[in-house]
C-alpha cells in the first residue's frame, strides 16, 4: 500500500504486529541500534535496516510502514523489505520483543553483561583529575 508520502511504503500483513501488552499502539525505530534497546527490541527492523537507504520502520497494530532516504530507489529497496516482512509474519515470529530494563536484566537476552555500560572497576575507563573540560571555538 502506497501511503501519500513517496518515501514511505506501508504494508497490511493481516496479523497483529504489536504485542497486546505494549503501552502504545505505535512504535518507531530511527536506527539500527534502536531495534536492539530494551524495552522493546525487533529483530525484523534491525533485518530491514541492514538495507541500504532504510531510515524508518514504524509498526502500528496491524501494519508496517518503512521510510527509506530520498535518494534511495524503491525499485532497488522494496523486494528485500517485502521479502523480510513476508518472512517474519509467516513464520510466525514475534516482531516486536518485550524485555525488562532494569539493572538485573543484562544485554537483550539478560545472559550478558552490558559491554558498554559504565563500570568503575574496569580497567579501560579513563577518569580525568581535575574534571576535564572541553572548550570548543565558535
Amino acid at each position: 500500500d502506497t501511503n501519500n508520502y513517496s518515501q514511505a511504503l506501508k504494508f497490511l500483513p493481516s496479523r497483529q504486529i504489536l504485542p497486546q501488552s505494549l503501552p502504545s499502539p505505535f512504535i518507531e525505530y530511527l536506527s539500527p541500534r534502536s531495534t536492539l534497546a530494551p524495552p522493546h527490541p525487533s529483530p525484523l527492523a534491525a533485518r530491514l535496516f541492514n538495507i541500504d537507504g532504510i531510515t524508518s520502520v514504524f509498526y502500528g497494530p496491524d501494519f508496517i510502514t518503512i521510510t527509506k532516504a530520498a535518494d534511495a530507489n524503491w525499485a532497488h529497496v522494496r523486494p528485500e523489505v517485502f521479502a523480510l516482512i513476508t518472512e517474519a509474519v509467516t513464520s510466525g515470529e514475534q516482531i516486536v520483543s518485550t524485555v525488562e530494563n532494569d539493572s538485573t536484566t543484562a544485554g537483550q537476552q539478560g545472559s550478558t553483561p552490558d559491554s558498554l555500560a559504565y563500570n568503575e572497576k574496569d580497567s579501560e575507563v579513563v577518569e580525568f583529575d581535575p574534571p576535564y573540560r572541553m572548550m570548543v571555538e565558535t
